[in-house]
């Protein structure tokens, strides 16, 4: 039984990616998730997948879009500001926890 990534993300990158670059790097993208599988199981490889998803989101490999090329910069500058964002938030959580205990 043979399982696949998560769809929604595939899709995902398949929306963002250049069409000159989708089948290499899914195809890489696809290869790593199935080696992740054998090795750790189902979900931590679905979780690996998503991450390396989101961080190829990149200005060198999004699609261009025809007549709207201001649009890929807000929307790269839009997703960086949320990870960034997200990033931050995790690494709050994670320092409060950590002094959090030591304190108990």
């Amino acid at each position: 039984m043979k399982t696949s990534p998560p769809k929604l993300f595939l899709r995902f990158f398949r929306w963002y990616c250049h069409p000159k670059l989708v089948d290499h790097i899914e195809g890489d993208l696809i290869e790593v998730y199935q080696q992740r599988l054998k090795k750790s199981g189902k979900r931590k490889a679905d979780m690996k997948f998503i991450v390396d998803v989101i961080l190829l989101f990149r200005s060198s490999i999004i699609k261009p879009i025809e007549g709207y090329k201001n649009l890929n910069l807000f929307l790269l500058r839009s997703f960086i500001g949320f990870r960034y964002q997200v990033q931050k938030e995790i690494t709050m959580a994670l320092f409060e926890r950590s002094s959090f205990k030591r304190v108990i």
